[in-house]
């Protein structure tokens, strides 16, 4: 395996104290957590551009989430603002029963988790199913090994190296939709070159396809994300950009986002360095 799995932090949240309970493991465990509250600087990331990118502006947006993780994001969507749905697709029951009741994700109308496969739901989606406003892709693998042709743990290779995948993906997004990719791998010397080459074709496959996309850098993650409104406005993602769109949200939301620093990236790698 690249790197030490074990040291990588899925998902955390804070809790809200019981009146009167001290903090200890038994009583924790029965404690609400703080859903407008998100610490991993990925979670951030993948919120802030849900955000700045806009879509969720309006007052019923549709979300696809293909991962759902500990539910985090989830959570945190269905405390913004409007009615929402959230729709997340995950490939193990347990990893549902965790999120539902570690995690306190609802059980309703507007959080719903099916359990199956994301690239067997991508290929029977239909038009009558609902576009979505925002599809966030964070289904990984759990082993890559020095020898591996592809060389990141996130997104699944068989997600994003089919063409076929990938304009059904371009299909389910509304007009002004936003895609993003979580691509992760723990990177070191001997990786790093394989990584960067991989990243940057991944960027230009979907610029093919989507028009407009950009990285955006936060620590070992780096997210790949296509907008199809923003080229239509005449702009194109920056740090600048970024700042200035979240700054129109609530200070609540402001807050939650501004303890972390992205990047934004049009490029990842060029040419091989010289041996």
């Amino acid at each position: 395996m690249v790197g030490n799995m074990s040291d990588i932090v899925l998902s955390v949240n804070k809790l809200i104290p019981n009146p009167g309970e001290q903090f200890t493991a038994k009583n924790s465990a029965g404690w609400p957590i703080m859903k407008r509250r998100v610490l991993l600087p990925y979670v951030k990331a993948v919120v802030g551009q849900v955000l700045a990118t806009g879509c969720l502006e309006e007052s019923k947006g549709r979300v696809l989430m293909m991962g759902l993780g500990g539910a985090t994001i989830s959570n945190f969507l269905g405390e913004l603002e409007g009615n929402h749905e959230i729709v997340s697709l995950e490939l193990e029951p347990a990893m549902e029963y965790i999120a539902r009741k570690w995690f306190n994700l609802e059980n309703s109308p507007n959080q719903k988790v099916l359990i199956q496969d994301a690239i067997e739901y991508v290929n029977n989606w239909k038009k009558k199913d609902g576009r979505f406003d925002c599809i966030i892709v964070d289904a990984c693998t759990n082993i890559v090994t020095e020898k591996s042709y592809y060389p990141l743990i996130c997104p699944l290779k068989e997600l994003v190296h089919d063409e076929k995948i990938i304009n059904k993906m371009f299909e389910m997004l509304e007009e002004t939709g936003t895609l993003m990719i979580n691509t992760f791998v723990l990177e070191t010397e001997k990786n790093i070159e394989s990584v960067s080459e991989e990243r940057q074709f991944l960027l230009e496959l979907f610029r093919h396809h989507f028009g407009y996309c950009y990285y955006v850098d936060v620590i070992d993650n780096k997210i790949l994300v296509c907008n199809m409104s923003l080229l239509k406005d005449g702009k194109i993602m920056t740090n600048k950009l970024y700042e200035e769109k979240l700054f129109k949200f609530p200070q609540w939301i402001r807050q939650e986002m501004s303890e972390i620093q992205i990047n934004i990236l049009h490029k990842i790698w060029e040419m091989k360095r010289q041996k």
